[in-house]
């Protein structure tokens, strides 16, 4: 692994530490998920879900169906994943499956903040919106006309929102089951910052953006950052660092204040396909497509 600074701020000059490197059992690694509490690690692909605790792993969920995304409840006590043939709600402590919902393939999971509903997009062009407790189906948002594939999804802070991902960005009102607007091209990944007042989205050509969604027309801040295709995008908890993955094989951490990408780590010579940041923690985890998952974190310890 390489460590390059190019900005002389408090990311770049902060010391950082492998703490973890995690294999991945069941093969290529498709999503990552920390537990709101930043306690659990969550890593799915191939047709199982592992869950961590400092670096060990302490639980395996076998699904029916190869695992494209995994999301956690707010209180920690679920777990949804979606698959290419089911969504499932799972129950982390019994590490049983509280509900299955077969036929509902989905590509993209994501959980409320209250915790009483989940989103599931999928190659369908709708967003599923299901009751956790059983996955009942609540109520669908569709079309997604840009796209044959809904493959990133999160609510903002509220739960009233919900940013949908296909090649544009789609902004939900929920409960009026009404497009808010559309913007972007190209999108292959988003995440909505921790206020909510922006959307971050990765694109297929290895540029990061950030959006204003206060405005109606959300202008855009863009960061030629990756070469390739970026696969996932995830907010520090400050809201000022986004960092970035691509098939490129590195993390880039861009600052939006200043405008740069301040550091950037070689990873792997396998295409990176996912990374979240620890929201209680200076950790942060990135997967490679190879199934191994890194786990790190800057500044003193």
């Amino acid at each position: 692994m390489k460590y390059h600074d190019s900005n002389p701020n408090e990311l770049a000059q902060a010391p950082l530490h492998a703490r973890h490197t995690l294999e991945h059992a069941a093969g290529a690694v498709t999503a990552l998920a920390y537990s709101y509490c930043g306690a659990t690690l969550a890593a799915c692909g191939g047709t199982a879900v592992e869950l961590y605790q400092n670096g060990v792993r302490v639980a395996r969920l076998a699904a029916d169906t190869a695992l494209r995304d995994v999301a956690f409840a707010p209180d920690g006590s679920a777990l949804v994943t979606g698959g290419d043939a089911a969504v499932d709600v799972w129950d982390v402590a019994t590490r049983a499956r509280r509900a299955h919902q077969p036929g509902a393939g989905a590509h993209s999971v994501a959980v409320s903040p209250e915790g009483s509903v989940f989103a599931s997009g999928s190659d369908d062009k709708i967003v599923h919106v299901w009751n956790l407790a059983a996955a009942r189906l609540v109520k669908t948002l569709g079309d997604h006309r840009d796209s044959r594939t809904v493959h990133a999804l999160q609510f903002d802070k509220t739960g009233a929102r919900l940013a949908a991902g296909d090649d544009t960005v789609v902004l939900w009102d929920v409960e009026a089951g009404r497009r808010l607007a559309t913007f972007g091209s190209g999108v292959s990944a988003l995440r909505y910052s921790c206020d909510s007042r922006a959307v971050v989205t990765g694109a297929t050509d290895g540029a990061v953006s950030a959006w204003d969604v206060r405005i109606p027309d959300p202008p855009a801040t863009r960061f030629a950052v990756h070469r390739g295709r970026v696969c996932g995008v995830a907010y520090a908890p400050c809201s000022r660092w986004v960092l970035s993955v691509a098939h490129d094989g590195k993390v880039v951490f861009t600052d939006l204040r200043m405008g740069v990408a301040t550091l950037q780590l070689d990873v792997a010579a396998e295409p990176l396909v996912s990374v979240v940041h620890n929201p209680f923690s200076r950790d942060f985890a990135a997967a490679a497509r190879n199934g191994r998952v890194g786990v790190w974190s800057y500044g003193a310890r």
